[in-house]
């Protein structure tokens, strides 16, 4: 973490007013609360800044910040991408950030991936999303969302034609959310990406998102992976993917499933035509399946049992204060 705070922002905001090129901002982790907020948001309520990505992830900025945020963007014109990832954003900021997409017209992804977000907070975000034609991605993964948050959501996705990357993992979705979800898939014409890895998706939920996808026409690349389904939430796969000519990646990993649901997935396989990449790391095959499997899925990236490594290492870049005409970084110092 730096010390920047919210005095750096004083500073650091002012010449950035009357920016004309930097594009890129990242303020990750630096103590930045709602006061610091205030800065950046008189910066984005000057349309002379070029700013269009803006990381302010794993900072402190809670609802008061969003919501200070919020109404900056009501009317910038320039910002494409807001990441606000671990700010303790609920409630009230959620709101804000929903009313504020009534009306912005630039901003194309936005991430509130390990926040608070609760039903209610979906619920009026929602409310405001269903009337958005600019956003493309959204990450709401690692929150709180169960199926009385997901129901309102569902209707403004289907009222929504512009959101294509939708990213909900590690949230409470069951198989009730599941039946959802399909039945949003067998009409929705604009996600081509999904995420519903780390829920609490089950035989029968796992076996409804196959049935939606029958109908699906968009939808390249989908993650179920880590959730609870086992071989029975393979059965009808194979039908699916015999029929389906879009879905281009599948992710199934840890979900119990044996060389019993592996052969069913592989009979899908002999039919379908697109799919390049599926995923079955950590599900239950012996190295001998494995190979089985991959030498009947020939042309395709089977994602395997990975082998233990040799040695551990990481490699880092480490940049203390890097500033070009496009880019400003300053990074956090807890590096490995």
């Amino acid at each position: 973490m730096n010390n920047i705070g919210d005095e750096g922002m004083v500073g650091l905001f002012e010449p950035l007013r009357s920016n004309r090129t930097l594009v890129r901002l990242n303020l990750d982790y630096n103590g930045i609360t709602p006061d610091g907020a205030k800065f950046i948001a008189s910066a984005l309520e000057n349309n002379g800044t070029v700013l269009r990505e803006l990381i302010l992830s794993r900072n402190d900025l809670s609802n008061k910040g969003a919501e200070t945020l919020a109404i900056a963007l009501q009317t910038n014109t320039s910002l494409n991408s807001l990441d606000l990832t671990y700010n303790s954003i609920e409630v009230e900021g959620m709101n804000a950030l929903g009313m504020m997409l009534k009306t912005n017209t630039t901003l194309t992804s936005l991430n509130l991936d390990k926040n608070q977000v609760n039903d209610q907070a979906l619920d009026l975000f929602s409310a405001n999303l269903k009337m958005n034609n600019t956003l493309k991605e959204l990450n709401l993964g690692n929150n709180n969302i169960n199926i009385d948050g997901l129901k309102k959501f569902v209707e403004a996705l289907q009222a929504n034609n512009s959101l294509s990357v939708l990213d909900l993992t590690n949230n409470f979705i069951d198989d009730l959310g599941a039946k959802l979800i399909a039945k949003f898939l067998e009409t929705n014409t604009s996600i081509t990406s999904l995420n519903l890895s780390k829920n609490k998706i089950e035989e029968q939920g796992a076996e409804d998102i196959w049935e939606g996808m029958k109908k699906n026409t968009t939808l390249r690349v989908l993650s179920l992976a880590a959730n609870l389904f086992g071989n029975g939430g393979v059965q009808s796969l194979s039908k699916v993917l015999a029929q389906n000519c879009v879905l281009l990646e599948l992710d199934l990993s840890e979900n119990m499933i044996t060389m019993e649901g592996a052969s069913y997935i592989l009979q899908g396989l002999r039919e379908n035509k697109v799919l390049v990449s599926v995923n079955l790391m950590e599900n239950k095959l012996s190295d001998e399946e494995w190979e089985e499997f991959r030498d009947e899925s020939k042309g395709r990236t089977i994602m395997p049992k990975p082998k233990k490594p040799e040695c551990h290492f990481s490699v880092c870049l480490i940049t203390l204060f890097a500033v070009s005409y496009t880019h400003l970084t300053l990074p956090t110092s807890d590096l490995v």
